[in-house]
């Protein structure tokens, strides 16, 4: 696929990829920051992502809503740790509107108080439900050891005593401080003509002034735990933490292959070995998100009470299994063709290529980053991974949820 990039005196960038093949326009606009920039307000951009469509100067939120379904289209927000987000989709003949749309929820909302006061209601009852799940208790106990006072190391929704304190106006400054014109991304994808939306770029944020702080990003300092959260839940979880690569790292390839290998799908070895073999766990996986700033590998599997010290053992005994023997070839070829099947599925639809343009600038990667992460995975070896094994995970801290 061939798309074009642009950068505006101001700040914006914005990226298009022009796809005739479908009648269908995505767009995403990234704003760099996200909920690494809460600072002591954990949950103010979780309330500021809900509130965004709630509002602006050119509408109220009936009339937001009642322009999106006139059109038969899409458009949502969200927060995740290293940027803000507003999406879109519809027809191509109305992804003027849409951008103009969105450019107005990035650009001019206004947070009226009855919805700021709403949203933080619903944010404040979904971290107390969260607070009801095993896993999330485990989690919550188990992330400020991998991260310490980086802001990672927050909860994902914020928590209930920075939520319930949270007035209007601290949102409103919080959008003052971050929504700058230099931490904007637009990515679209689909039956586009880049001029024409280089011209609606410029007319929706050409003027557009202000500069955004540098982001707080206090150092990360890894705590070995073993942590216990009482929960009265059937099955205890049990979850393994350790540091990881950010993305833009050479080491975050390699360390990609070792997660997948590890905890994604039937065919990893903590599901062969604890689910399979030993039937010992019902959900089993894991994970290494790709962040800008430093991530974690994160191992956790669900077992009964009785198990819980052999399921652990287990899991501990699969790390160290990385770390000591290099992978058997059979194992090592499935494990690259699984990684670059994946790989290529990520793009298939225009939103998943708008989102995926936009993503690889908001974490500071090269444009042609999809070749180059295929080029690396053809490219490591079984010892490359074995060695971010012994790097990355020689201790991790854990934590265990449910009765004893």
């Amino acid at each position: 696929m061939n798309f074009q990039r642009r950068v505006w005196p101001n700040g914006p960038i914005a990226l298009v990829l022009a796809n005739p093949t479908t009648d269908v326009v995505a767009g995403r606009l990234f704003v760099v920051g996200g909920s690494r920039c809460d600072g002591e307000r954990p949950g103010i951009g979780q309330l500021l992502a809900a509130v965004l469509t709630r509002g602006t100067t050119t509408a109220n939120a009936r009339e937001i809503a009642d322009a999106v379904e006139s059109l038969g289209a899409g458009l949502g927000t969200e927060v995740q740790p290293d940027y803000f987000l507003v999406r879109f989709k519809g027809v191509s003949a109305d992804w003027p509107a849409l951008l103009r749309l969105a450019g107005d929820l990035v650009q001019w909302p206004t947070f009226p108080a009855t919805e700021v006061e709403l949203e933080r209601r619903l944010l404040l009852e979904a971290v107390q439900q969260r607070q009801t799940q095993p896993f999330a208790a485990a989690w919550d106990a188990l992330r400020p050891h991998l991260y310490g006072a980086h802001p990672y190391g927050q909860p994902e929704l914020g928590t209930a005593e920075a939520i319930a304190a949270l007035s209007r106006a601290e949102v409103q400054d919080h959008y003052r401080r971050w929504f700058q014109p230099d931490r904007l991304i637009v990515a679209l994808a689909g039956r586009l003509e880049p001029e024409a939306v280089w011209a609606q770029i410029d007319q929706q944020f050409g003027d557009w002034r202000g500069t955004a702080p540098p982001f707080p990003l206090p150092a990360r300092r890894f705590r070995p735990a073993d942590a216990w959260v009482d929960h009265g839940h059937p099955q205890n979880w049990v979850l393994w933490g350790w540091p990881a690569p950010a993305i833009a790292q050479a080491d975050a390839i390699p360390f990609h292959l070792l997660s997948v290998g590890l905890g994604d799908g039937p065919s990893s070895r903590l599901f062969v070995e604890l689910r399979e073999k030993r039937g010992l766990a019902y959900d089993v996986a894991a994970t290494f998100p790709w962040r800008a700033a430093g991530s974690h590998l994160l191992a956790y599997a669900s077992t009964a009470p009785a198990d819980t010290e052999t399921t652990s053992t287990v899991l501990a005994q699969e790390i160290e299994r990385w770390q000591t023997e290099p992978l058997p070839e059979w194992e090592w070829q499935m494990l690259q063709s699984k990684v670059l099947g994946q790989h290529a599925l990520r793009c298939q639809t225009n939103g998943q290529w708008a989102q995926a343009l936009g993503w690889r600038e908001a974490m500071g990667l090269p444009l042609p980053w999809d070749r180059q992460f295929a080029q690396a995975i053809q490219e490591a070896t079984p010892q490359d991974v074995q060695r971010v094994a012994q790097t990355y995970l020689r201790q991790g801290s854990r934590a265990i949820a449910g009765s004893r």
